[in-house]
């Protein structure tokens, strides 16, 4: 039988502590620009999402080969589903790379995320996927 751990109550009535956790909200699920990624975009985005901490937003940290490694993917296709989610409006790059540049990667601002301390941030989210649209073909 496993034990429960008793943690402290604040004065609130709520403990100091949750697990962190990433936060798909059905709005965002629901919008043309999310309904139109592939099943890699969706896995990428979920990955950056897991790196932000609460409070650095626009310097999370991920390079293309990074991102294939953890997606089991190659760096290309990696490298295409950042393209599609800045295209959509879920990233913005904050800091670029060259091939040149090894050791240092991209940064990215997730646009459904304040920047900044969560608690306190210095700009509130843009959201700009709410205002994608797919092209006619």
């Amino acid at each position: 039988m496993a034990r429960s751990r008793s943690r402290a109550v604040n004065a609130t009535g709520r403990t100091g502590k949750t697990e962190r956790h990433v936060r798909l909200t059905h709005f965002m699920l629901g919008t043309a620009a999310w309904r139109s990624l592939d099943p890699v975009a969706r896995a990428l985005f979920l990955e950056v999402m897991q790196r932000f901490n609460g409070h650095n937003n626009g310097s999370i940290g991920l390079g293309v080969r990074e991102a294939g490694d953890a997606l089991h993917v190659r760096p290309h296709r990696a490298g295409q589903a950042f393209a599609t989610l800045v295209d959509r409006g879920f990233l913005r790059m904050t800091k670029g790379s060259t091939s040149n540049q090894k050791r240092l990667r991209r940064e990215w601002r997730v646009t459904c995320l304040p920047v900044g301390d969560y608690q306190a941030p210095t700009s509130r989210p843009t959201h700009d996927y709410v205002h994608w649209k797919p092209q006619d073909r």
